[in-house]
């Protein structure tokens, strides 16, 4: 397994590839997307009934995972270490906030919001060393800090 997942999309050619190959019309990829797609919508739907959560994506890359939630959370708050990734997620229109976080260092804070939370953290955590996975899980633990604070969804 590669531990530099976060050091391979720093170049366009690399996020490129990642768009355009990995999740090609027709992909493994995009069907596996749409199968989350409707449950993420679902299960938002079912768990947050009396306020929709603003959602935390950690480690965002090219906003995905958020774009698979637009229209059912309040707003999108995106996380990731490569101006790369997040460059693309703003030319693909992606409703969010972005935010650019360094890779070691001080724990970025999530981003402030009043009511409840969905962190989602996607195609990361198998693919990183333990330190990244730990820093990951303390930036859902700073967002989530009371079990009803919201949820945490992984893939």
């Amino acid at each position: 397994m590669r531990t530099d997942y976060a050091d391979i999309f720093q170049t366009e050619t690399a996020v490129d590839k990642y768009e355009t190959v990995v999740y090609a019309p027709e992909s493994y990829s995009t069907a596996v997307s749409a199968r989350q797609r409707a449950y993420l919508r679902r299960l938002v739907r079912r768990s947050f009934t009396e306020r929709r959560p603003v959602q935390h994506d950690f480690a965002c890359g090219t906003g995905r995972a958020i774009r698979l939630l637009h229209g059912v959370v309040r707003a999108a708050h995106g996380y990731d270490v490569s101006a790369a990734m997040l460059a693309k997620a703003r030319d693909s229109g992606v409703y969010a906030k972005l935010h650019e976080i360094p890779g070691d260092g001080p724990l970025p804070e999530p981003a402030p919001a009043e009511g409840p939370a969905l962190v989602t953290i996607f195609r990361l955590l198998l693919n990183v060393t333990p330190e990244v996975r730990d820093r990951a899980m303390a930036f859902a633990a700073a967002a989530l800090p009371t079990p009803s604070s919201g949820l945490l969804v992984v893939e």
